[in-house]
């Protein structure tokens, strides 16, 4: 069957998920590389980049930002433990477990300050979040990287053994970004556990709301006391990305470390707050959002199949599939059929980072990728 009616008939199936999502296209059309632009001169754009949720915001958000600009004059005092108390309650945490900031990343950095990131010894996964890797590059980590094995997902052994005495901290991001992949609940948990007593353990969730089994969170070791931070982010499926919201779960006295990092007493505007609440009570939208992610990666998968691709599977809303040819050239001629996408080097072989975007944007996507033929 041809590529145009295997679209046709997933376009038709994901009918009434597209149209319960249906917001102003522009929201999803901004291109990471042209940020100067308004979203409005870019609505050809298929952003397909930052695994974001192509979808927006739910509109109990949308709702809650109109009413909360009557009170921007204000602080977000008032607003911010209303959200902490309501991630903590989600978690079975106190509110002393949480900390808030402007995303998960400002977070990390705090925490990295905090735990040794500046001229001390870090050990991470290679590839991972990239965003981590280049703060710790910038503020003269000695950064041991240990490669990924080879089901492009942690090696836990391998890593365990690069945790000598000095090591200020180890971060593993899971699900992995730009592989996807997560590392087996049970083994992570124990190597927390171990890890835990030599050094401070950081473990980033950003992706935990789209996770698929076997993912589990390591959350439940926060509530036990053990020495470890959980990262997560607003920016995903809840499609605040632009609102800056994330989230920061660890032991008290953990947070109040960081929050000894922190030079904002009011990081997360009034606005991004209310947002943040009402998303995370908007069940059915997240729900909706998970079932068009599904979707959309089912129906690639079957087009990576058809035409030959390896690809890692994802437990994300982004795939992870190899190249054939240079990636630049083929970064770039996707950029001239108005498709943004990520391309990496992973022991020297070219790689295509895709995220998952609406039914329309997949199929530009994979017309172009039958065309480009990289």
């Amino acid at each position: 069957m041809s590529l145009s009616m295997d679209r046709r008939q997933w376009l038709k199936s994901s009918a009434l998920v597209a149209a319960s999502l249906a917001l102003p296209r522009d929201l999803a059309a901004t291109p990471h590389a042209a940020q100067s632009a308004h979203p409005r001169d870019l609505q050809d754009i298929v952003k397909l980049n930052s695994n974001e949720n192509p979808f927006g915001i739910s509109p109990k958000a949308r709702e809650a930002i109109v009413e909360a600009a009557e009170f921007t004059h204000y602080y977000p005092h008032p607003a911010y433990p209303e959200l902490v108390d309501l991630i903590a309650r989600d978690n079975d945490l106190t509110s002393d477990h949480i900390m808030l900031g402007a995303g998960s990343t400002e977070l990390l950095c705090l925490a990295g300050f905090r735990f040794g990131a500046q001229g001390g010894k870090v050990v991470m996964g290679d590839p991972s979040y990239f965003d981590a890797h280049d703060f710790y590059v910038r503020v003269g980590a000695d950064l041991r990287l240990v490669p990924l094995n080879e089901a492009f997902e942690h090696d836990l052994d391998a890593i365990d053994r690069r945790l000598t005495w000095d090591v200020n901290h180890v971060y593993i991001c899971n699900p992995n970004n730009p592989t996807a992949t997560v590392v087996d609940p049970s083994a992570l948990r124990s190597f927390c556990e171990e890890a835990g007593r030599r050094t401070m353990v950081f473990i980033d969730e950003a992706y935990h709301d789209l996770a698929l089994d076997p993912y589990e969170s390591m959350v439940d070791l926060v509530r036990d006391g053990e020495n470890l931070i959980i990262f997560r982010t607003f920016s995903k499926i809840h499609g605040l990305a632009g609102a800056r919201v994330g989230y920061a779960m660890a032991k008290p006295e953990i947070i109040e470390q960081i929050e000894e990092m922190s030079t904002n007493f009011a990081p997360i505007s009034n606005l991004s707050i209310r947002a943040a609440i009402a998303s995370y009570e908007d069940t059915e939208f997240l729900d909706t959002c998970r079932a068009a992610n599904h979707e959309a990666r089912t129906h690639l998968y079957t087009t990576l199949d058809r035409l030959g691709y390896f690809y890692v599977p994802s437990h994300t809303n982004f795939v992870l599939f190899r190249i054939r040819r240079d990636r630049r050239e083929v970064q770039q001629e996707f950029r001239d059929r108005s498709i943004m996408l990520r391309t990496f080097t992973i022991n020297d072989t070219p790689w295509i980072r895709v995220s998952m975007g609406t039914p329309e944007q997949m199929g530009a996507f994979e017309e172009a990728l039958e065309a480009i033929a990289p």
